[in-house]
C-alpha cells in the first residue's frame, strides 16, 4: 500500500470535509436514509477515485498519483527483470 501524494491528499482531505458536510445538511433535511446513504456510497466511491488516479474524479487532472507511480515503477522493475506483467 502506497501512501497518498501530498496533492492526492488535499485533494482527499477537501472532498471528504465536503462530503461530511453535505451528509450532516441532508441528514437534517431528509426524513428517510435511503437517498443520503446513495449520496454516502457515491462520495465514497468518489473518495476511492481520488486514491487510485485524481484524473478518474477531475477532469483535466494533471497530476499523478501514488499508485500509478508504484505501477510505472513495478513496470519498470519487471522490463528489466525479462518478466511480464498482467494488468
Amino acid at each position: 500500500s502506497e501512501e497518498l501524494l501530498p496533492e492526492q491528499k488535499k485533494l482527499y482531505a477537501a472532498y471528504l470535509a465536503k462530503l461530511r458536510q453535505e451528509t450532516l445538511k441532508h441528514l437534517d433535511k431528509d426524513k428517510s436514509f435511503g437517498k443520503t446513504r446513495i449520496r454516502i456510497l457515491g462520495g465514497i466511491t468518489r473518495l476511492r477515485q481520488i486514491c487510485c488516479h485524481p484524473a478518474l474524479f477531475i477532469e483535466g487532472y494533471k497530476g499523478s498519483s501514488a499508485k500509478f507511480e508504484q505501477l510505472m515503477q513495478i513496470i519498470e522493475e519487471s522490463k528489466h527483470a525479462n518478466r511480464r506483467v498482467l494488468i
